[in-house]
């Protein structure tokens, strides 16, 4: 386990949410550091739990960034796993920043999102990924030189005390799949309105 000072972290900080706190790695550049106050940790170590879970299940991290392992910050609670870098070594930008940036998509950018966001409806419904906040903030465009795909950076794991869908995956999938349409109706459908 490593262990980090928070002065040693702050000249490597990306953002905050609600609870918690992301650092690029003073260690290692191709990872970040996600941590919270002890005392507002339960997503943290909500986190940690499924992440060790996936890895006993050998689930592959093709759309969720690889768990590293825990670290260790005085009055924190944390862990660290691998950044999801553009090709050019740059931090991912959320799903909502290109849609932002390019206002309406056209038809041809409306196909490459239809196909992303399938791939990774795909991936989560294989691998009986939960999620527990499906949003467009928590969904980076990871591109690269010779592809580009949808990576799920936060809101993963069961909030439920007993998680049963993340043993049983008929409840699972079927827990998805509600999300799913949650965020369709949401956050998708409106993105997709009048086109052909």
């Amino acid at each position: 386990m490593k262990t980090y000072c928070i002065e040693d972290l702050k000249p490597f900080f990306i953002g905050r949410g609600t609870e918690r706190m992301c650092f690029r790695s003073p260690s290692d550049p191709r990872c970040i550091v996600k941590i919270s106050p002890k005392k507002h940790a339960k997503q943290t170590l909500r986190e940690i739990d499924y992440f060790r879970f996936l890895q006993k299940q050998n689930v592959p991290f093709h759309h969720i960034p690889e768990f590293k392992g825990e670290v260790r910050v005085k009055g924190y609670v944390g862990f660290e796993q691998a950044a999801v870098l553009d090709g050019n070594d740059s931090v991912s930008k959320p799903l909502l920043f290109y849609l932002n940036m390019c206002g309406n998509p056209g038809h041809r950018e409306k196909d490459i999102l239809k196909k992303l966001l399938t791939e990774l409806y795909q991936y989560m419904y294989k691998y009986n990924i939960t999620p527990c906040d499906l949003n467009l903030n928590n969904i980076l465009l990871n591109v690269s030189k010779d592809s580009c795909k949808l990576v799920l950076v936060d809101g993963v794991g069961s909030p439920f005390l007993i998680p049963i869908g993340q043993y049983v995956k008929p409840i699972g999938r079927k827990r998805l799949e509600r999300k799913w349409r949650q965020f369709a109706k949401r956050d998708i459908l409106p993105i997709f309105a009048g086109s052909n």
